[in-house]
C-alpha cells in the first residue's frame, strides 16, 4: 500500500473531534488550549500559566490522553511532549504527543524540551444551542459564518453561564466585521465581568465609551457596569493596599515547602580539564531521589556515540556523592564544594576495551 493510501486510511479511522486554530489557542474536545514555550520546567510553566488568569489551568494526563486519542498530531502541539499535572512536592507529570505515553520527571527537568500547556473549559464540542429570541442558533463550538450569527450565539452561551465561549465568538464577530461595535462590546464587558476579571472588563468598558455611536440604553448600562466595577476595586484596595488582599491571604494559605534536597534536580556538567568525555560535556544531568538511593540520568557515551539519558545508580551521604553505571565498569565520585555549591570530582571507566577518567563539576542549573 502506497504512503498515501495509507495516510488516507488512517485519517478515516481517526475519531472526530474539530479543531479550531486562533494563534497559539485551540479549542478541541470541549476544552480550549493555549500553547505556550518549550523548554519551561514544571515551575516555569505553572507562573506562565498563573499570569494568563482567565480561567487557565495545567491540564490533566487524563485531558492530554482525550486529546492525543480524539485530534491526535492535528493540533499545534503537534508529536511534542506537554506537561501535566505535579506528581508530588518535587516531581510532575509530562505526556508524549509522539505515542501518546504519560512519563514523571522533575520539576525542574528540560532535558525534553517539554511544553507549557494551559486548558480551560470552553471550546469544540457538538451540542446544538438556541440564542434567546429561541431560534435555532449554528452549532456550539464552531465558528459561524458571519459576524451576526457569531453575536447571537454569544448572547446564547452567556445566557448559559458559557463565557469564555461567550468571548470566543464576540472576537470571530469582531474579526469578520474588521472592527467592534457597541452590541459586542457591552457583552464582552458583562461577560468579562462575570468571570472576575476586572481589570480586563475596565480596559473593555473604556473601549466601548470611544466608540462614536452609542444607544442611550448601552450607555445606561455601562454606566451601571461602570459603578460595579469601581465598587469592585474599592472593596479590594479596603482590604489591602494595590489590590493584593486576596494573593496576599492565598500565599498565607498555602503550605510552607518542604525544605530543598541537596542533591535533586538539574546539574550541568562540565570537563574539567582535557580528555575523552564519558559524560556529554555541558549537558544536563538529571538526579531523582528514590528513598536513599538516587538515581542519575545523564548522556553517556560507549563509543558508538552518546546514549540520551542512561541511568546510574548512586547515593549522596555527606557532601559526597558516589553512583555506578554499565556492570559498576562506569563510576562517578564527587564531593560538594561548600564556598561554590559546586560538586567536584571525577568520572572513570573501567571497561577492559575503554579505561580512562576525567575530572568534572557539576554546577546547579
Amino acid at each position: 500500500m502506497s504512503k498515501r493510501y495509507l495516510i488516507i486510511v488512517v485519517a478515516l479511522f481517526l475519531p472526530f473531534c474539530e479543531v479550531t486554530f486562533a494563534d497559539e489557542i485551540f479549542q478541541a474536545c470541549g476544552k480550549e488550549w493555549r500553547v505556550g514555550r518549550e523548554k519551561l520546567d514544571w515551575n516555569e510553566t505553572q507562573t506562565w500559566i498563573n499570569s494568563l488568569g482567565g480561567g487557565w489551568q495545567t491540564p490533566m494526563k487524563a485531558e492530554l490522553k482525550e486529546l492525543y486519542i480524539k485530534v491526535g498530531h492535528k493540533s499545534p502541539i503537534s508529536s511534542n511532549y506537554a506537561w501535566a499535572e505535579s506528581k508530588d512536592s518535587m516531581r510532575a507529570w509530562f505526556f508524549f504527543f509522539g505515542t501518546g505515553i504519560d512519563q514523571e520527571c522533575s520539576r525542574t527537568g528540560r532535558a525534553y524540551g517539554i511544553w507549557a500547556i494551559a486548558v480551560r473549559p470552553g471550546g469544540a464540542t457538538q451540542e446544538t444551542i438556541s440564542n434567546s429570541s429561541g431560534n435555532k442558533a449554528p452549532q456550539f463550538g464552531t465558528k459561524a459564518t458571519s459576524a451576526k450569527k457569531s453575536y447571537l450565539i454569544a448572547e446564547a452561551v452567556f445566557e448559559k453561564g458559557q463565557y469564555y465561549e461567550c468571548l470566543t465568538q464576540l472576537n470571530w464577530a469582531v474579526e469578520s466585521l474588521g472592527e467592534t461595535n457597541p452590541r459586542i462590546q457591552c457583552l464582552k464587558v458583562n461577560a468579562l465581568y462575570s468571570l472576575g476579571n476586572i481589570p480586563d472588563a475596565k480596559k473593555e468598558l473604556e473601549a466601548f465609551f470611544s466608540i462614536p455611536t452609542i444607544s442611550q440604553p448601552q450607555i445606561k448600562s455601562m454606566v451601571e457596569m461602570k459603578a460595579k466595577i469601581e465598587a469592585e476595586e474599592k472593596r479590594k484596595a479596603e482590604i489591602q493596599p494595590n489590590g493584593e488582599a486576596e494573593r496576599s491571604q492565598m500565599r498565607k494559605a498555602e503550605p510552607s515547602p518542604p525544605p530543598r534536597d541537596p542533591i535533586v534536580g538539574n546539574w550541568i556538567y562540565t570537563l574539567n580539564g582535557s580528555g575523552v568525555c564519558l559524560i556529554e560535556e555541558n549537558s544536563v544531568i538529571e538526579i531523582v531521589r528514590n528513598g536513599a538511593e538516587l538515581t542519575i540520568y545523564a548522556t553517556t557515551t560507549q563509543m558508538e556515540g552518546y546514549v540520551p539519558k542512561y541511568r546510574w545508580k548512586g547515593s549522596y551521604q555527606n557532601g559526597i556523592l558516589k553512583a555506578s553505571a554499565w556492570h559498576d565498569w562506569y563510576t562517578m565520585d564527587f564531593r560538594l564544594n561548600p564556598s561554590t555549591g559546586n560538586l567536584e570530582g571525577k568520572v572513570n571507566s573501567s571497561a577492559p576495551d575503554f579505561k580512562f577518567h576525567n575530572y568534572a563539576i557539576l554546577k546547579r542549573q
